[in-house]
């Protein structure tokens, strides 16, 4: 992983300025209000197959992606918070599939 330094040059090299960069860097936020509504399936089909052409290194695609929705992702979710609260490390609900 690279450090703040080396991506502030890469996006020097892309015509972002340093002080652009650092602007980025300091604004950025989370958002962590969500609305109680459901995506569309189609919505999320989109974003997936979005997400599929990303770039990664040497083409290897080296990700697998998992849309989970309603009860499945409020366990998954209360999951979570509990092992956070508790002081679990993080754990992996999907093992890596073996290529």
């Amino acid at each position: 992983m690279g450090s703040a330094a080396d991506c502030r040059d890469e996006f020097i090299k892309v015509g972002i300025g340093s002080t652009e960069f650092e602007t980025l860097v300091q604004t950025r936020r989370r958002v962590r209000g969500y609305q109680n509504e459901s995506l569309a399936r189609e919505v999320i089909e989109e974003i997936i197959q979005v997400a599929k052409g990303a770039s990664s290194s040497m083409n290897t695609q080296p990700w697998d992606l998992y849309a989970v929705t309603r009860e499945p992702l409020n366990r998954i979710n209360e999951g979570n918070t509990e092992n956070m609260v508790t002081g679990l490390k993080s754990q992996c609900e999907f093992p890596p599939r073996k290529k």
